[in-house]
């Protein structure tokens, strides 16, 4: 089942889902210092069931919407059942940042999740990201190059890392 949720939930009423895996598919545009991207949050309700994720995407916009240092509480839009699945896209752009956030992530320390990277840049530059290489392909728009990393062992998601560059 596929969320495209709009609003935050109000804090006392939200119940977080726990997210297992992110993947993020993200465009650089270095000269613009600029980037956009879209991050899909497999998540999974606890026991008492989740209506909202708790995120945190310090210096992102998401949804239009400008997001400070604070996590915040992306609403599903409806109940998941105790044990249920979902995926939750969230749109987001930001701005090229050495050690800021480039994409949303699950809000407080420890959260483990599988993680997958696919990073559109400029031809000439690379694009490294966590685990492994699975692809390198021509980009959706001339003159691009996107790579794809996979980790599928659960990491800490604060650990994503990000680098780009002209490499040898």
């Amino acid at each position: 089942m596929l969320f495209l949720a709009l609003a935050s939930a109000p804090a006392a009423a939200a119940r977080p889902a726990i997210v297992e895996a992110i993947s993020v598919e993200l465009s650089l545009d270095p000269a613009a210092r600029r980037f956009v991207g879209t991050a899909t949050l497999a998540v999974r309700a606890p026991a008492g069931g989740a209506d909202a994720v708790a995120l945190d995407a310090a210096g992102l916009t998401v949804a239009g919407r400008p997001r400070p240092g604070e996590p915040f509480l992306w609403d599903l839009g409806r109940e998941l059942a105790p044990g249920a699945t979902a995926e939750v896209r969230v749109g987001y752009s930001g701005g090229a940042a050495e050690g800021g956030a480039w994409f949303p992530s699950p809000a407080g320390a420890g959260a483990r999740v599988a993680f997958s990277a696919a990073i559109t840049v400029p031809d000439g530059l690379t694009a490294i990201s966590n685990g492994r290489l699975v692809s390198r392909t021509a980009g959706s728009r001339p003159g691009t190059t996107r790579f794809a990393w996979a980790q599928k062992s659960p990491m800490p998601a604060a650990l994503a890392a990000l680098y780009t560059g002209r490499y040898a």
